[in-house]
C-alpha cells in the first residue's frame, strides 16, 4: 500500500473516502471536540496511513514524532479543510 507522505495528502485521501454525512458531522464539531475522534477516525489514520509502521515521511510532515500526535495534526487539518469547503453549506 502506498501511504500518504504529507499531511495534505492524508487530508485529501480522507476527504475522498468520507461521505457527505461524515463531512457534515466533522464540520459541526468545535476544535476542542476533535479529541473525541481519537479512538475512531484518529485510529484509522494511525493504522491505515502507517503511522505505527514506517511512514516516517508523514510523521515528519506533521512535525510530530508520536503517531497519536501526528494523527491529531491530521485531524485538525482535516477539520479546517472541511470547514473551509463549501460542500454541504
Amino acid at each position: 500500500m502506498k501511504y500518504p507522505r504529507t499531511v495534505a495528502e492524508a487530508v485529501q485521501a480522507i476527504l475522498w473516502a468520507m461521505s457527505q454525512n461524515e463531512k457534515n458531522l466533522t464540520r459541526s464539531l468545535t476544535k476542542d471536540k476533535l479529541a473525541s475522534l481519537h479512538h475512531t477516525l484518529g485510529m484509522r489514520i494511525r493504522n491505515e496511513f502507517g503511522l505505527w509502521d514506517d511512514n516516517y515521511e508523514l510523521l515528519m510532515s506533521s512535525g510530530m514524532v508520536h503517531p497519536d500526535d501526528a494523527s491529531r495534526v491530521i485531524l485538525e487539518a482535516l477539520w479546517e479543510a472541511v470547514r473551509s469547503s463549501n460542500e454541504g453549506n
